[in-house]
């Protein structure tokens, strides 16, 4: 999300393709950082900021059918609701959504 926002403010237009029914992905199940920020305000700020951006398109509940092209001029094909969907673009950036490290052993 931050990323769609930081193409946007470089005058770029930018999608957000999202499989689940809301953005926000892991950031949606915490609620603190060690500095005790409170990251769902964080969330909600960033929500607003993508629902008021016009060059923003944001797709939820999608899935990626088929990507072609090459750097500088991709093809992607959506499928949201039944419907398939091109877009063009330039640039991919993929947030596959991190995990954080458990380790074995020493805690």
């Amino acid at each position: 999300m931050t990323a769609a926002l930081e193409l946007r403010n470089q005058g770029f237009n930018a999608y957000l393709v999202e499989r689940e029914a809301e953005l926000g992905g892991h950031l949606k199940h915490l609620y603190y950082t060690f500095k005790e920020n409170d990251i769902q305000n964080y969330l909600d700020s960033l929500k607003e900021k993508i629902s008021k951006d016009n060059g923003l398109k944001v797709y939820t509940n999608a899935r990626i059918k088929e990507i072609s092209g090459n750097v500088g001029r991709f093809t992607t094909t959506l499928i949201q609701d039944g419907t398939e969907e091109k877009l063009e673009h330039g640039i991919i950036i993929v947030a596959t959504g991190g995990k954080e490290y458990k380790p074995s052993e020493y805690l």
